[in-house]
């Protein structure tokens, strides 16, 4: 990776924080494709700074818990069949076991997956109507 890969990256990362509420937009308040990213983009300018302190601590923190309830749910089941590192790289796989493992991985991390996404479009949600609230005090 070089000097070069910071142009995609960066502009990449504002775009992220630009049009985050761009789905939302489109859903709730019945904006078309062009319509919701730019008020997307009216959303969160002048207030970029906000939107990432509040955004990246629950994108991290989801990423975190996920992974932690992964591993020890993976730790668990492992320890079940008798091989705890089984999901983790460790162990001896015999030929009918990789079947159930890439089904119990599969299950158990959409699982999780699925029931995190509640979480996390309520946080975006709840950011979402924190911004217009203070859109609408900053132009009054």
């Amino acid at each position: 990776l070089g000097i070069g890969s910071l142009f995609l990256v960066i502009p990449g990362f504002i775009f992220f924080i630009w049009f985050c509420f761009n789905p939302y937009l489109v859903i709730l308040d019945k904006a078309n494709g062009l319509t919701a990213f730019q008020k997307s983009k009216s959303l969160t300018s002048g207030r970029f700074l906000i939107t990432v302190s509040h955004r990246i601590p629950y994108i991290l923190f989801f990423i975190l818990a996920a992974s932690f309830f992964k591993a020890v749910l993976f730790l668990a089941i492992g320890l079940a069949l008798g091989t705890p590192g089984v999901f983790f790289g460790a162990g001896s796989l015999s030929t009918t076991l990789p079947p159930l493992y890439k089904l119990t991985e599969t299950i158990i991390v959409s699982g999780i997956n699925a029931a995190t996404l509640p979480f996390f479009i309520s946080c975006d949600l709840f950011l979402m109507s924190d911004l217009f609230r203070l859109k609408a005090t900053q132009h009054s």
